[in-house]
């Protein structure tokens, strides 16, 4: 797979993560609905769709484990992609965006010591 197909896969799985939590936030909003139902206007409801209802949850919760684990191996994979077509100037920056600072550590270290008061 070459960088095109990688990223156009990386895009799609994106897109579709970005469906599923559309969905969800729809979900959310007919569960909302649901709740506003009287006792008896809730039953109705769940005698005629209460698997639907008590599934979808469920369903798109394992939708959206596999669209991570995809995105995951895409990002892996598109590493050594990514960093094959950056010059040594370029790699050396962007790995040393993800190095804390000296005073970064040497303050959250400091910040522990006051706190558990050594």
């Amino acid at each position: 797979m070459g960088p095109p197909s990688w990223a156009m896969l990386g895009s799609k799985v994106m897109t579709a993560r970005v469906d599923a939590h559309a969905l969800r936030q729809v979900l959310a909003k007919a569960y909302k609905a649901l709740e506003a139902l009287s006792p008896e206007e809730k039953d109705v409801v769940y005698k005629h769709v209460g698997d639907l209802i008590s599934d979808v949850p469920e369903k798109l919760k394992a939708i959206e484990s596999s669209l991570d684990m995809l995105n995951y191996a895409l990002a892996h994979y598109g590493k050594t992609i990514l960093k094959d077509r950056l010059s040594l100037d370029q790699r050396s920056e962007v790995e040393s965006s993800f190095e804390p600072s000296p005073d970064l550590v040497a303050r959250m270290a400091r910040m522990y010591v006051e706190k558990k008061g050594l």
